[in-house]
This record gives structure tokens, sequence and C-alpha cells, in this order.
């Protein structure tokens, strides 16, 4: 052989090898509050294979191939997002089962007949924990995000003594690893939409029953439930920068709640500014 003619092998036997690398599923971290994602990966029909699908193709019959790939291997099977959170429910309604009246009254929950009233954001909403229903005083069912994380609330066994906003997201133990995570779904979804601008950013805040706080140039209170709420510190647009903001979280915060549950708490309170409502 030639010296071409073994460069040429050469190059076939690392190239090769990347053009048939088998692709995997990729799970985020967080099964509670982050939902299943998939990493679809794009794969080169060869010239003598089949005919390539013309880019119009349904996506119907795309997703159905997929589906149809994946039954028989567990590997490749991503439960539903609404699977995690019946599991976090169940798992919620069956702690609430040794909750005492006393600790719910301590958590400035109402005795409502079987059921007991719960102030979120303004609104009182009516939790039966025997079922782990949770309902807007119009009678709807809440989403199952603010459903689970009223459940998690309820189920607080300890005194709710939370302290002062003083924390960020990154300075609770633990949270660093979230923290990219946290500033694009929470802060930059926050200043793209409902803090894009002060007169927003007020209206939004009054209809949540915020308290004006101080810092920054805007800064509120949100009375997430009774015994907790979250400080946002927003700044505005200037020449060189666009809007910022900081949420400040109670220094015993992650004592009661978790990681998961503090970024939820987090989105769940923009969606809220953002005039999202909670069922």
């Amino acid at each position: 052989m030639n010296r071409s003619g073994a460069a040429i092998a050469v190059i076939q036997s690392v190239v090769t090898p990347l053009l048939v690398a088998p692709t995997g599923v990729r799970r985020r971290p967080n099964a509670w509050a982050c939902r299943p994602m998939h990493a679809h990966s794009k794969r080169k029909e060869p010239k003598s294979g089949p005919i390539p699908k013309p880019p119009n193709a349904s996506l119907a019959s795309q997703n159905s191939s997929r589906r149809k790939r994946s039954v028989g291997n567990p590997a490749n099977h991503i439960p539903a997002p609404q699977e995690h959170y019946r599991i976090a429910a169940e798992k919620a309604v069956e702690t609430l089962k040794s909750q005492s009246p006393e600790q719910l009254e301590l958590l400035g929950d109402e005795p409502d007949g079987d059921n007991w009233t719960i102030k979120v954001l303004g609104q009182k909403l009516t939790a039966d924990i025997r079922t782990g229903s949770v309902k807007t005083p119009g009678g709807k069912e809440v989403g199952q995000a603010w459903r689970i994380l009223v459940l998690h609330y309820l189920a607080i066994g300890s005194e709710p003594s939370f302290g002062a906003c003083n924390l960020t997201f990154a300075t609770i133990s633990g949270a660093m690893t979230y923290d990219k995570v946290y500033q694009g779904r929470v802060i930059g979804r926050l200043c793209h939409t409902a803090g894009r601008d002060a007169e927003t950013l007020i209206k939004a805040a009054v209809a949540l029953d915020a308290r004006e706080s101080d810092g920054g140039d805007k800064a509120f209170e949100f009375p997430l439930f009774p015994k907790l709420s979250l400080k946002l510190i927003w700044y505005a647009a200037d020449d060189e920068f666009p809007p910022s903001a900081t949420i400040l979280l109670p220094e015993n915060l992650s004592a009661a709640l978790s990681i998961e549950d503090i970024v939820v708490l987090s989105e769940q309170l923009v969606a809220s500014l953002s005039g999202k409502p909670m069922d």
C-alpha cells in the first residue's frame, strides 16, 4: 500500500466510529421541579439508504416512531411530567396524615370544616389534606406546581421561624449547581416580563398583595405563604444595562423546603407576576 492509501485508511478508522456513535437520552437532575428533556440527535442517512423525509413531514408520525423504539427498553423511557407531580403529591399527602391541627395553625392555616384555608399571594386557597386537593376561591383546582408547593408547605413539621430575607439563591447550601438555571428561568424571565419596566412591575406586585420594601430602584416583599415571604429587589435599565433583579430568600428556608421547592416557588412567583393564574 502506498503512502496516500495508508493515510486514507487511518482517516477512515478514526471518522467511521464517530459517524455511528450511539445517541442517548439526557435527563435533567431535578425530577420534581424540572420537566424531562429529550436530547434528540440528528442522524444522517447514507446515500444508499432510505429516502429522507421532506422537511414538512408529520411531527406526529415522527413522535410515533420514537415511542415505538422506546417500547420494551426502560433506558429509553422518560416518565411524563404529570407522573413526577403525581408521585410528589402522593408522598406529601402521606406525610400530612401525621400533621397535627396545632402545627397547621402554627403555619398560619385556618380550619374550614374538614379542609384548611391558606393564603397564597393574597388569594385564599382551600386545601383538603386527606386527598391533596387544593382549590382557588372560585373552586377550581390549582395547577400541579402550586398544588405540590402548598402541600409541601402544609407538611412542614418544625416551627415556622424563617428569619429575614437576606440570602440569594446561590448562597443556600447545595444550590450553587442550580444557580445558572435559576438565573435564567427566574431572574431572566422576570426581567423580560413583569420586570421590564417600573410601571409594569408595580402594577403586578400590587395585584399579588406585595408590600413595598427598601433597596434598588424598586423593592417588594411577596407573601408566598402565611409565614413565608420572598423579597424582590429590582434595578431599572439605563443606557448601558438592561433591567436586573435579585430575589432574597429567608435565612432558614432550606431547613423547611428543598432546593427543588425553592426553584419552583420562585418560578411560580414570576409566573404570577406575569399574569398567569394559579389554576
